[in-house]
């Protein structure tokens, strides 16, 4: 039942953003990917599933604007050993091993390591994000809206229920390794596409945390609920940031965060980056932060305790990049023309809200 409303709100999300932006460019080409996306989803076959994720990253990779990039990609940019193993072993375990024994999946770990490999290989976990903070800076808004919003949680399903096979504990330490490389990589970053892509790659690494959870023993239903409302919360807030960077490139060609003036926009949009980045970042008295502390008071344990602090600490930092990027050259040169006090005391309202929860 979960899974089932995973799926449908995943899906909406995407057609959301993608009726959204096809006002600014015509992708109504995609209407055809988008029925196989619906397929992909709604058909149970685990081994459909495998051959159409592997399928849906080359055109993520063609849609790239410079083909040198999309050569570095597979060439320098990657593993290089184990895109032989994840592609062309894979073809030919397909091929020749499957169809030789009717597709027996069960019990086969010949076909589990192919399939493990392969999804690791684009998971975000650090060893292997290469790739999407590269297909990120380097790809058109849609595929940016793509990746953030579907893509990456097609992986999430392939944690979801392959978790229990892994290294529990060694994907535990790589995303805390995953979390803090984001904090030290971000810090001299000025380019808003990395900016949040290293934000999903954040909340992706989070949102792991909690199926660490399960094998605490803890309660299976509700912890999968709550790694389902991260995913949800993450590819709709991450969609929509790709999907105003769009709109940003696309009006005032800007990228980085000392050529941003928002001056040029409605002051209202510039209400609605703030809280949309209060929201992202699980702010108190948003939802992402309810439900983060009541995961925290529910079970609560000193290792849950030290985990909530690294998240609220992370989601801060993040935060404060958000803030700088949106606000930089307005601090400097148009605070008093358009932050008005309003704003001003709004901001110091949530710092004062935030100390209290932390140290009430």
């Amino acid at each position: 039942m979960y899974l089932f409303i995973f799926q449908f709100q995943l899906i909406i999300i995407f057609i959301f953003f993608f009726n959204f932006y096809s006002f600014f460019k015509n992708f109504y080409l995609y209407l055809l990917f988008i029925m196989s996306i619906f397929y992909l989803f709604f058909y149970s076959n685990l081994l459909i599933f495998f051959v159409l994720y592997e399928l849906l990253i080359f055109p993520l990779l063609f849609f790239c604007f410079f083909l040198t990039l999309f050569i570095n990609f597979f060439l320098f940019r990657s593993f290089f050993l184990l895109l032989i193993l994840s592609y062309f072993l894979t073809v030919l375990f397909f091929f020749i091993y499957l169809i030789l024994n009717y597709f027996s999946l069960s019990y086969n770990f010949i076909y589990l390591f192919l399939f493990v490999l392969t999804f690791l290989f684009k998971a975000p976990l650090f060893p292997f994000v290469n790739w999407l903070i590269f297909l990120h800076v380097y790809s058109p808004t849609f595929i940016s809206v793509l990746l953030a919003s579907f893509y990456l949680k097609l992986s999430a399903i392939f944690f979801l229920f392959f978790f229990y096979y892994l290294n529990n504990l060694l994907i535990f330490y790589f995303s805390l390794f995953t979390i803090f490389s984001s904090l030290i990589l971000l810090f001299f970053d000025i380019n808003f596409k990395r900016l949040i892509a290293f934000s999903s790659i954040f909340h992706c690494s989070m949102a792991l945390f909690y199926l660490f959870f399960y094998f605490l023993n803890f309660n299976l239903k509700f912890i999968i609920l709550i790694f389902i409302i991260i995913q949800v919360i993450h590819g709709f807030c991450s969609g929509l940031f790709f999907y105003l960077y769009g709109i940003f490139v696309d009006n005032l060609f800007i990228k980085t965060s000392r050529s941003c003036l928002f001056f040029f926009f409605n002051f209202y949009l510039i209400y609605l980056l703030f809280f949309l980045s209060l929201f992202y970042f699980s702010f108190p008295l948003f939802i992402t932060f309810l439900v983060e502390l009541y995961v925290f008071f529910s079970f609560f344990s000193w290792l849950i305790f030290y985990i909530f602090l690294i998240i609220i600490f992370s989601s801060f930092v993040i935060l404060f990049y958000y803030l700088k990027f949106f606000y930089f050259n307005n601090l400097k040169f148009y605070f008093f023309q358009y932050f008005n006090k309003n704003l001003v005391f709004l901001i110091l309202f949530f710092i004062y809200l935030f100390l209290f929860f932390i140290f009430i």
